[in-house]
């Protein structure tokens, strides 16, 4: 080998290994900057992060895509635990909480389940489910899977039906079988500045960001490899999942309020919202103008409002 081949090696590896140890650098930084807020609770061997905050009647959060709790601690918990219990959620595999252990992916239903147990371990039987975006498939499965504990739902911009359209090259690069999760641990903390400020303005379009958001959300939290992954997954997978889930939505029974952005970019009302209310003409859908994917930072009082509504209903 020539010296000049074995000086291009040496420098190869020497980036490799400064990159490797940038990225564990940046991951300390986040997670010491972002520390657990709740508690665990572990259910079916799989150890789930949730925000026990207030009294009264129940409500829990599931958060969507690439996101964690702080998306609701930064937004609407505080208001809502004034009056009621509130549990925020990790879903399985992002922020704090663990994969769902065993071989098979943990898709809404299997999220479902396991928010539902970990929920009744702490003494709430009936609550107002609310799911956001992503979670807002949790949130419709919670409502099919466990309609006696249900006290209604809030689908709050989820993701609720299938949609065409490409996969996202970043959800795609995870699965590449060998690079591409030598890539993701390698390129992710310094591909942050691509991914993650160009990520929140276009989530909360038409809307401006919320002040801080990036902090007060937790958002880098994503930037860590194994949630990089396994939310790159569930993205993936989601559309299959919601074909099947769709055909049930017929035999939803809980009380139902569909609240979204009319404007919403990234998951337009008319392919899941406006679906999801002709499936079931007693749902009442909420259609808030100029506003995007996040009402529940642009528009609280609405999402707040539509949750106690639900507990008036039957108490």
């Amino acid at each position: 080998m020539s010296q000049t081949a074995s000086a291009l090696i040496g420098i190869v590896l020497i980036v490799i290994l400064g990159l490797y140890i940038y990225g564990l650098q940046t991951v300390a930084r986040i997670e010491s900057e972002h520390p657990p807020l709740g508690k665990f609770v572990t259910v079916e061997d799989t150890r789930l992060h949730v925000l026990d905050r207030g009294e009264g009647l129940a409500v829990i959060l599931i958060h969507g895509a690439s996101g964690n709790l702080q998306d609701f601690a930064s937004s609407i918990v505080d208001d809502l635990a004034r009056r009621h219990r509130v549990l925020a959620f990790d879903r399985p595999g992002l922020g704090y909480s663990d994969p769902k252990s065993g071989p098979d992916w943990c898709g809404p239903d299997c999220q479902a389940r396991l928010i539902h147990a970990a929920a009744r371990s702490m003494g709430v039987e009936r609550a107002v489910i609310l799911g956001h975006s992503w979670g807002g498939a949790v949130a419709m499965a919670y409502g099919l899977d466990f309609p006696d504990d249900v006290q209604g739902v809030v689908d709050l911009s989820g993701a609720t039906h299938p949609w065409s359209g490409p996969i996202s090259w970043y959800n795609k690069l995870p699965g590449i079988p060998v690079l591409g999760p030598i890539v993701v641990k390698l390129l992710l903390a310094p591909m942050s500045h691509v991914l993650v400020e160009p990520g929140i303005i276009g989530t909360f379009s038409p809307s401006t960001p919320t002040p801080d958001y990036r902090n007060r959300g937790a958002v880098d939290l994503i930037l860590r490899a194994n949630n990089f992954a396994n939310n790159a997954e569930s993205s993936i997978k989601l559309r299959a999942f919601n074909t099947v889930q769709a055909q049930r939505y017929p035999d939803f029974k809980p009380p139902l309020i569909i609240l979204t952005g009319a404007d919403d970019p990234v998951v337009p009302s008319w392919n899941h919202a406006q679906r999801l209310a002709k499936q079931l003409p007693n749902a009442e859908l909420i259609e808030l103008p100029g506003i995007g994917h996040m009402p529940h930072h642009i528009a609280p009082d609405q999402v707040i409002d539509a949750i106690e509504r639900l507990w008036s209903k039957n108490k």
